[in-house]
């Protein structure tokens, strides 16, 4: 699927796409959080990339970055809004970004 800023890889993940769901949704929270307020050892203010194991020999990476402009509520809402997006158009394909 090719939408003005998004890029899909319409493959199947081939999991159960419960599992995918739970693991995927706390990754995007864990990512967030990090982005929006520099909670991880990893993150640096508005930038954070993290990853989860999916199965064995699968793991999803996240990225996810702010504008230094932008207040802390802010990046969280945007990107909060941007997971959303992608979700509905993206949920359960093996890449993409948004």
């Amino acid at each position: 699927m090719e939408r003005s800023g998004v890029a899909s890889n319409s493959e199947d993940v081939g999991v159960d796409l419960v599992v995918f769901d739970r693991v995927w949704d706390e990754l995007m929270l864990r990512t967030i959080t990090a982005a929006s307020n520099g909670s991880s050892p990893f993150a640096h203010k508005y930038y954070a990339a993290e990853v989860a194991s999916l199965t064995t020999f699968q793991t999803i990476y996240a990225m996810m970055q702010c504008t230094p402009d932008v207040s802390s509520g802010d990046c969280e809402y945007c990107l909060k809004k941007t997971v959303s997006d992608y979700k509905s158009c993206c949920r359960g394909n093996k890449g993409g970004a948004y």
